[in-house]
């Protein structure tokens, strides 16, 4: 009988239609047999997941490496961490401001090239320093960029590209988060023909989010001397959400481009996310954990709660659960920016007086109008989901590897990720659904939005392409053997669920 490189026996394999016991044959970094131990090879090791659930790698499709810091050091980090929750592949959200060694806090429209001038060099930075797998999502943010989508998705292997839609009429309070050139619907649309031309698995983001509406409420707020977590809230309506749905969505559907609404936060999006579908718009939901568990009334992370679009509110919460369980939320991302409580305290200067947050404040005050946003949350993905989703009684094991790995594995084109299955990539994560731990600075060296509370379920090994990176909860892994991951068009996967 032939030797294979890794047996992994006595776990219970999760998948989107069921659990059951058996063991898992790699060689050559690929699953080449799932079955009973004695009908599969012999294996040179063994390891013993001792009746643990194993998931497929975990994939993050909605990360910002680069955002806040320097897009190599972002790289090297943040791929160590995510890991420890699961991750095994990362999709960055980039802009063609921010994926060099050269990074700059505040970006001009000079520096917005197109991204065949930046792609060499994106490319080694992932290849030297990432310790998971690695796919882009470019940010569009010129006409030359959507002009060029076609370009990018055959040289370089790019098929999902990010719309700020919420962030049109950029400035320079915005440019903190990279944008420093305006787009038009006109920029816009011409994406998503160009994408709807490419063909599967070629994908459009956009963030929902009406930032012309939010700076009318953000007055009203300020002036009622409001600076709490849900006056962060208040500024930005539910239906500045919806509305941005259904407008890109009839968009979308004209220019027959795919759809991928990112972290929907609110149940008034939700309901244009079904309208859409039902009337003919291929179109996918993603939430975000933050968006399903925290209320933004709850106390911790108050201020330091701050992204966009902001947490909602307990009904929200489970409107979003609802949207789950009813498969019209199929894929889960995490907004994942790398930054820290000191960033965060650092950034009010850059945010003082936007668009979005219309107010002249104090210097060294901080409420919820000066603090700056973003946080860290690809490691606690899969631990949050089944703490307050599994142990919550609000989704399945299945359902959470249905969101976390085999939708989103589908959608972005990754058809070698997502599955516990022959010839798939050999990716895994060995859950102890019994393991807690309580989130604190001290875990992971950065800001994390559950700060403070106890997390139940966490993998204990995480294996990527047959190499065990994570092993009894510490990573053991190195920089390097991550991989950039081109995708391929037209390759007959559907591009959104």
């Amino acid at each position: 009988m032939p030797v294979v490189d890794m047996l992994v026996n006595g776990g219970k394999i999760v998948s989107p239609d069921g659990i059951f016991s058996s063991s898992i044959a790699i060689n050559d970094g690929k699953i080449v047999g799932v079955g009973n131990e004695s009908a599969l090879p012999t294996g040179n090791k063994v390891l013993n997941a001792d009746g643990k659930y194993i998931f497929p790698g975990l994939i993050d499709p909605h990360t910002h490496p680069g955002a806040q810091r320097p897009f190599d050091s972002d790289i090297k980090t943040e791929t160590t961490v995510a890991p420890l929750g699961g991750v095994t592949t990362m999709i960055g959200i980039c802009k063609s401001t921010r994926i060099s060694h050269n990074f700059r806090e505040i970006s001009i429209p000079e520096d917005v090239v197109s991204y065949t001038k930046i792609f060499p060099e994106a490319e080694v930075i992932i290849n030297q320093n990432a310790a998971v797998d690695f796919a882009f999502t470019w940010a569009i943010q010129s006409d030359e960029h959507a002009a060029e989508i076609p370009l990018y998705a055959k040289e370089f292997g790019v098929t999902s590209y990010k719309f700020y839609i919420g962030y049109k009429k950029a400035d320079k309070y915005t440019s903190n988060i990279g944008l420093s050139t305006d787009i038009d619907d006109g920029t816009i649309y011409l994406g998503f023909e160009n994408i709807g031309k490419i063909g599967a698995p070629g994908i459009a983001l956009i963030h929902a989010e009406n930032m012309e509406i939010n700076r009318i409420f953000a007055k009203r707020e300020v002036d009622a001397h409001k600076n709490d977590l849900a006056a962060w809230s208040e500024r930005s309506p539910n239906f500045s959400e919806a509305e941005h749905i259904k407008a890109y969505g009839y968009l979308a559907k004209i220019a027959r481009c795919p759809l991928y609404v990112v972290h929907l936060s609110t149940g008034e999006g939700l309901e244009e996310v079904i309208k859409a579908r039902n009337e003919g718009v291929n179109i996918t939901a993603e939430t975000c954990p933050q968006y399903l568990i925290i209320d933004n009334r709850e106390d911790p992370p108050g201020i330091y709660g701050k992204v966009n679009p902001p947490i909602r509110d307990r009904t929200a919460n489970d409107k979003l659960w609802w949207g789950i369980n009813a498969k019209w939320v199929t894929t889960i991302g995490t907004d994942h920016v790398p930054t820290t409580r000191q960033l965060k305290e650092t950034r009010y200067a850059k945010t003082m007086g936007s668009i979005h947050m219309p107010i002249q404040a104090k210097e060294g005050a901080l409420d919820v109008w000066t603090i700056g946003g973003a946080f860290t949350g690809s490691q606690t993905m899969l631990p949050s989901l089944l703490s307050y989703g599994f142990h919550g009684g609000k989704v399945t094991l299945e359902q959470i590897c249905n969101i976390c790995c085999y939708n989103t594995a589908k959608v972005f084109g990754l058809q070698d990720k997502g599955s516990i299955s022959v010839g798939a990539d050999a990716d895994l994560a060995i859950v102890d659904l019994k393991l807690s731990k309580k989130i604190t600075p001290e875990l992971f060296g950065v800001y994390c939005i559950f700060e403070g509370r106890e997390l139940k379920g966490w993998p204990v090994t995480t294996i990527l392409r047959g190499e065990t990176i994570v092993d009894d909860g510490r990573f053991i892994g190195k920089s390097g053997y991550g991989q950039y991951l081109r995708r391929t068009i037209n390759d007959g996967s559907s591009s959104a669920l």
